[in-house]
């Protein structure tokens, strides 16, 4: 078990604005599995994209959209 703040993982920054921490990978030992945190200053988004896996979302602070199908 991987047990840690999240706020000491790095963050990643994909494009202006909107920042990524890898939780949990296969480096950690998981498998099929994959767990991310992102970061995204206000008016900012993340591209679109499409997966053969599941995805979930937590809004933890402020507003979101999130777009399926």
């Amino acid at each position: 078990m991987k047990v840690i703040n999240y706020s000491d993982i790095e963050t990643y920054e994909l494009t202006y604005g909107v920042h990524r921490r890898l939780l949990i990978s296969h480096e950690d030992g998981a498998k099929g599995v994959l767990a991310l945190a992102w970061e995204l200053e206000p008016n900012c988004k993340s591209h679109s994209h499409t997966h053969a896996y599941e995805h979930g979302a937590l809004i933890l602070s402020g507003k979101g959209l999130l777009i399926c199908g």
